[in-house]
């Protein structure tokens, strides 16, 4: 083999390491932004808004949504894939079943409600308040929510909506809570007058 063919060979294999190292590197990187990227194409697709069972709400970026059983889920995820976090925050909204026709079947539904977070929805170490009501007129509703003991900025905060005709279960921080209360749903944050207080479980 002459010295010529030898070289040759030698950037024949240059080259397609070269290759070999650009699709592993893009490959790397398009998995790396997978979140961000589905995202976008949800974005793209969708628009701004889900609706389902004639209730219309809005999905900011970058949050995502889907539907099941007439039940809208929407979730937001690390923009960066994460191993650590795979979901930052969530909110399920779902229709009442049967719901209250009456101003004291509503009422009922919000003891019963209210009672049932604290003896099962809620671990027994998680700081609890509530009930908090919210928003007025078809905007009523009414919450429940809790802090663990060992992570004081996530929420799980339960919600009847829509004067008792919806659900709203969130998980996230203070800062995503605020968002899908006055993005998402259209109405106030649950919070005392007093700021946040906790009850004994």
């Amino acid at each position: 083999m002459t010295d010529s063919q030898t070289g040759t060979g030698k950037s024949h294999h240059t080259q397609a390491s070269a290759v070999y190292l650009a699709i592993f590197g893009t490959a790397f990187v398009l998995i790396l932004i997978a979140p961000f990227l589905s995202s976008v194409w949800w974005h793209i697709r969708h628009g701004r808004y889900v609706e389902s069972n004639g209730v219309r709400v809005s999905v900011p970026w970058p949050w995502q949504a889907h539907t099941k059983a007439g039940v809208i889920y929407l979730e937001k995820r690390p923009v960066i894939l994460s191993v650590q976090t795979v979901l930052l925050a969530s909110v399920a909204l779902a229709p009442i079943r049967n719901p209250p026709e009456t101003e004291e079947q509503r009422q009922q539904l919000y003891e019963v409600f209210a009672n049932l977070y604290r003896a099962e929805l809620v671990p027994g170490r998680d700081a609890v308040e509530g009930p908090i009501g919210i928003g007025a007129q078809d905007g009523e509703g009414i919450c429940m929510q809790s802090v663990p003991t060992n992570r004081i900025d996530w929420f799980h905060t339960t919600c009847l909506i829509f004067r008792g005709t919806w659900s709203a279960d969130f998980h996230g921080n203070s800062k995503d809570r605020k968002t899908v209360f006055s993005q998402i749903l259209g109405l106030p944050e649950p919070a005392s007058q007093g700021g946040w207080r906790t009850l004994s479980h």
